[in-house]
């Protein structure tokens, strides 16, 4: 009977788990805890999805950030193009003495105002002045006092 001395490397290879042996109580609270700690448990299905999500989240946010960067250098373009510009306002709503005609008016052609019919003629004109309030005529008023 020879007995063979085989290395623990061929030992090693050949060994195979067997269904029957049941795990140890403290190996399957290490393996939980593992487990726990690191978040393995349908970890990869779960990284996975958050990975997904966020990535989505960082490429809306990415396209809102062009848009607002486009929006915010049009809006400057805008303003150094108006600032470059004379300004409009005055020049819009001055009259520009290079442009008007150099007529002279001819005398005697001007229309003289004409009163409006509420205006008295016979007073100099007040500024602020209003017409006189309509009143109720004497007879009427005669008959609500003796009333």
């Amino acid at each position: 009977m020879s007995v063979t001395q085989r290395s623990d490397e061929e030992l090693d290879r050949e060994w195979k788990p067997s269904g029957r042996r049941p795990q140890s109580t403290m190996a399957r609270h290490f393996s939980i805890t593992l487990d726990d700690l690191f978040k393995i448990d349908n970890s990869i299905a779960d990284l996975d999805a958050a990975v997904d999500q966020k990535k989505r989240l960082v490429s809306t946010h990415t396209s809102e950030l062009k848009a607002l960067e486009e929006a915010l250098r049009a809006t400057e373009e805008r303003l150094k193009a108006t600032a470059a510009l004379p300004d409009h306002d005055n020049t819009l709503n001055a009259p520009n003495t290079a442009e008007r005609p150099k007529t002279a008016s001819r005398p005697g052609t001007a229309r003289k105002p004409v009163p409006s019919p509420t205006q008295n003629t016979n007073l100099p004109p007040m500024p602020g002045a209003r017409p006189p309030t309509p009143g109720a005529s004497e007879s009427e008023s005669d008959e609500s006092k003796e009333e």
